[in-house]
């Protein structure tokens, strides 16, 4: 049968999917070929620790993850940051996107993702 009439009648309790092992990590700064597209790897902590935005220069389109988005942010987790946070807002402020993805909620201008950014910068000095 399909894969989901396999885990429907699978016992969930006991279902796991096996990891796929890393064939690299990536760091700060990093570029990365994607077939005819590069994107360079930020590291962005703050939300959490790891956290990776991605921005690609050739098209000044930005992914923030879960760095920045328009809508209530969490610095309050195990291993968020706020200082982390403030940090790698000005880092992606500083790529100059036109368009910006966010990990939650709509995709955003450069203006929209301006005013977003400087708003939680302002949020984060209260």
């Amino acid at each position: 049968g399909d894969w989901s009439s396999d885990v429907c009648s699978s016992d969930l309790s006991t279902y796991s999917i096996k990891p796929a092992p890393p064939t690299s990590f990536v760091k700060d700064g990093d570029e990365i070929e994607l077939g005819g597209r590069s994107v360079i790897i930020l590291h962005t902590p703050g939300h959490s620790p790891g956290l990776l935005s991605v921005f690609e220069r050739a098209t000044e389109t930005l992914f923030t993850t879960d760095a920045l988005y328009d809508g209530e942010m969490f610095f309050n987790l195990r291993g968020s940051n706020v200082e982390d946070g403030r940090q790698s807002i000005l880092k992606l402020l500083a790529t100059q996107p036109t368009t910006i993805h966010p990990g939650h909620f709509e995709t955003m201008d450069a203006a929209t993702f301006h005013s977003v950014a400087h708003h939680r910068l302002d949020m984060m000095d209260k």
